[in-house]
């Protein structure tokens, strides 16, 4: 009964360790198909927040140098409103 047991013990880990077949195996298998399925959607992704980032950096870029103008312009009619009054 014990060598049975040893017997069948050993087969249904077999049946899960098999390197070719085993259900650990597949298993392992399935999650990097899955990973390698998602890994191009990732890649599209960032491709679009990288394209969002320049957008953004050139906006900011473009209304810091709107509001150094503004501040320019803020100043020189500062200076003749003081002359003014």
């Amino acid at each position: 009964m014990a060598r049975e047991l040893g017997e069948e013990l050993s087969n249904v880990s077999y049946q899960y360790a098999d390197p070719a077949h085993g259900s650990i195996t597949q298993t392992v298998k399935g999650v990097q198909d899955q990973i390698q399925g998602i890994i191009p959607q990732i890649q599209m992704y960032q491709n679009i927040v990288d394209q969002q980032q320049k957008m953004l950096m050139a906006k900011y870029a473009t209304m810091e140098a709107t509001l150094g103008t503004l501040k320019n312009q803020s100043s020189a009619l500062a200076s003749q409103l003081a002359k003014l009054g």
